[in-house]
């Protein structure tokens, strides 16, 4: 080995107890069963060496001091799980200090740089997109390989009762897994040869991937307090509800639908199903008591899901140095292929059910004690409460609190801007209010007659939100028009005025498309849009440059002969399939990208700003900071929100945004 190589290529094959996917990385490799089986390393385009320490071989002194040298790029697939296991065997040697290599010491990750330009993830899938021949990039027994040598297995009498595989067990087996374990260096080596002869994305996007990491290398603290007590309580309350159905139905499993097909049948009631819509629609018509409880009974079991708590139970590690359990690894990188938003892992944090109920810390209280004749006492669906409570289970480490700050509406203010809608503009440079501004227009009245509760605003408000990027009729409708009572015909009136209150915004459609139309039509060409956002064909890939300088990419874009017109198409997951195929797109969908994109910008530069200035930021939501502060902190909750504005309006590219953020401070994680 030698300090003067500058790329180093890493996979790693490992064991495990726990379910990787299920409980993450971080807690996987923190597992006492956890241990690194094989290690596939190579310096630039040297042949791959290999350490088998299964067998008891071990790494030289150089790797690990490679690892930790900034100088030297290491490259992995997913490069999170070889860093964080690497991060765990060296821990445990007494040679890392940290909790974990810092991703600062020059990480890289294949897996995102291949999000970044437009593939799939997973190196199997960027293998097919980049036609690399399975030889290079997988053996097609590598998940059977996986599954024997990394995951414990079932006793039998062939096996012995032995739970788990080692090497000596199959030795012809376990070649062909260090055969397996070598290709994938070699894979992932050419992806990286690949995706870096593309110089589409700015540099500080690693910048960005690295502070990420820092984020989940941190973790949230949980209240396990709390966790623990709502698990055990919707256990045995479902457990008392199959109790109560097995003396109804006199059933052995009366969650199985075959038996309860069965049992309603001689009851004369014929069903195909029994979910949520068969549920309501069964308990409409049926009129025997004893059905009618059972089906209650399964339609109450239905909503006592405690999923996301026990996703945190799975999840945590205890830290001895805080007394607290932490949860990490809940934020992906470049989660949102289209966009390069983040994604939520294990607890799902972009998708966690809203706090409404007012007395949200008493109903805390009284869970976290278990107070359960209380709770059921003052709430009307205790299951709702524990839903609403999901939120609260993060909280800040002892002595410290959240300060809670986001944009507000930020894309309504970033597609005013690209479009120079300046009437909009004008409102939010002001401070005044869009729903009412936007509706006064719309319907032609004096805003001082609008109020909070008119149903003009109202109706300004979903137009808002399902106009902007070329929504019709359905959009409108997702968005809540129809509770106005409305037909198709008034909705199309609806749509009609908003676009005639909002000729710029309308506009930018068009002029968005024609621009990518015309990069298609002319490689190499720079087609601009407005505001420094521009599109330009690159090989295989149109690239649509962003005003701060990154770059979304539509692979394989094309155009297509449609049914009325040819339409603009390139490959993509489909969001419905989960298929990387042809995707159509038009105006309005590609503003949509191109603003989410920018308020992402947004969000990432006002993260840098946080962390440069020494915040702690726990996580992150859309577009929203959660900021750890000491609890006497008296500054945090103005300083926060002005150093998120402050972090674009300094910039170049965005400084003319009208940008706001609002925050508040809590002692655990809510909605307010």
């Amino acid at each position: 080995m030698t300090g003067y190589k500058k790329r180093l290529h890493i996979d790693i094959e490992t064991y495990g107890e726990v379910d990787l996917g299920e409980c993450g990385v971080y807690a996987y490799a923190n597992h006492p069963s956890f241990e690194i089986l094989l290690i596939g390393y190579a310096y630039d385009d040297d042949s791959v060496q290999q350490i088998d320490l299964a067998q008891g071989e071990e790494p030289a002194e150089q790797f690990f001091h490679d690892l930790m040298n900034p100088e030297i790029a290491k490259v992995a697939h997913n490069a999170t799980f070889e860093r964080v296991c690497l991060s765990a065997y060296y821990r445990k040697r007494g040679l890392l200090k940290s909790d974990y290599i810092d991703a600062g010491t020059n990480w890289n990750c294949t897996s995102v740089r291949a999000a970044e330009l437009g593939m799939p993830r997973s190196l199997k899938d960027v293998g097919d997109v980049l036609h690399l021949s399975e030889e290079n990039y997988k053996l097609s027994t590598g998940k059977l390989l996986i599954n024997y040598f990394c995951k414990p297995c079932k006793p039998t009498k062939i096996n012995g009762q032995r739970t788990r595989n080692y090497y000596f067990h199959d030795v012809e087996r376990w070649e062909a897994f260090k055969r397996y374990n070598i290709r994938d260096v070699v894979a992932e080596r050419e992806i990286d040869k690949i995706e870096l002869s593309y110089e589409s994305t700015r540099e500080s996007e690693h910048e960005m991937y690295v502070l990420d990491q820092r984020i989940n290398d941190q973790g949230v603290a949980v209240d396990m307090v709390l966790i623990d007590q709502i698990i055990n309580y919707v256990n045995t309350y479902t457990e008392g509800l199959l109790n109560r159905a097995k003396e109804i139905t006199e059933l052995d499993n009366p969650n199985s639908l075959i038996q309860v097909k069965s049992w309603l049948a001689k009851k004369g009631v014929m069903v195909n199903s029994l979910d949520k819509e068969a549920l309501e629609e069964l308990l409409q018509v049926a009129s025997d008591k004893e059905v009618r409880e059972y089906l209650t009974i399964r339609k109450e079991i239905g909503k006592t899901s405690v999923a996301k708590y026990e996703a945190m139970k799975r999840a945590a590690i205890y830290d001895k140095k805080t007394d607290t359990w932490r949860v990490h690894g809940m934020l992906m990188f470049y989660g949102a292929m289209r966009t390069g938003r983040w994604a939520g892992r294990i607890v799902q944090v972009q998708n966690l059910p809203k706090n409404s109920i007012n007395d949200l810390a008493l109903a805390r209280e009284w869970a976290r004690n278990g107070e359960w004749g209380l709770l059921e006492m003052g709430y009307e669906n205790i299951m709702d409460v524990f839903s609403q409570l999901i939120r609260t289970a993060l909280i800040p480490a002892r002595g410290n609190k959240f300060v809670v700050s986001d944009y507000n509406a930020i894309e309504a203010r970033v597609i005013a801007w690209f479009a120079d809608e300046n009437w909009k503009l004008d409102v939010f440079r002001r401070g005044g209010k869009i729903y009412e501004e936007t509706a006064s227009r719309m319907f032609k009245v004096p805003i001082e007659s609008i109020t909070h509760d008119s149903p003009e605003r109202a109706k300004g408000k979903v137009a808002e939100l399902a106009g902007g990027y070329g929504g019709g009729v359905e959009a409108y409708k997702r968005f809540g028009a129809e509770r106005f009572g409305l037909d198709d015909k008034e909705i199309q009136r609806l749509v009609k005025s908003w676009r005639d209150s909002n000729k710029n915004i309308v506009e930018l459609w068009d002029i968005t498309e024609n621009a990518m139309r015309e990069a298609i039509e002319k490689p190499g060409a720079i087609t601009k849009v407005t505001h420094g956002a521009a599109f330009r064909m690159q090989k295989d890939t149109l690239f649509l440059r962003l005003p701060c300088g990154r770059c979304l990419a539509y692979r394989g874009a094309g155009i297509q002969e449609g049914a009325r017109k040819s339409e603009i198409a390139y490959l993509g997951e489909n969001a419905t399939t989960g298929h990387y195929e042809m995707i159509r797109t038009y105006g309005g969908r590609i503003v949509e990208n191109l603003v989410q994109a920018t308020a992402r910008d947004c969000l990432a530069f006002a993260v840098k700003e946080l962390m440069d200035k020494g915040y702690n930021i726990r996580f992150h939501v859309h577009d929203e900071v959660i900021v750890e502060v000491p609890e006497n902190d008296p500054t945090a909750e103005t300083e926060v929100p002005k150093l998120m504005a402050d972090a674009i309006a300094q910039t170049k590219w965005g400084k003319d945004i009208p940008l706001r953020a609002e925050s508040y401070e809590c002692s655990f994680y809510l909605k307010q």
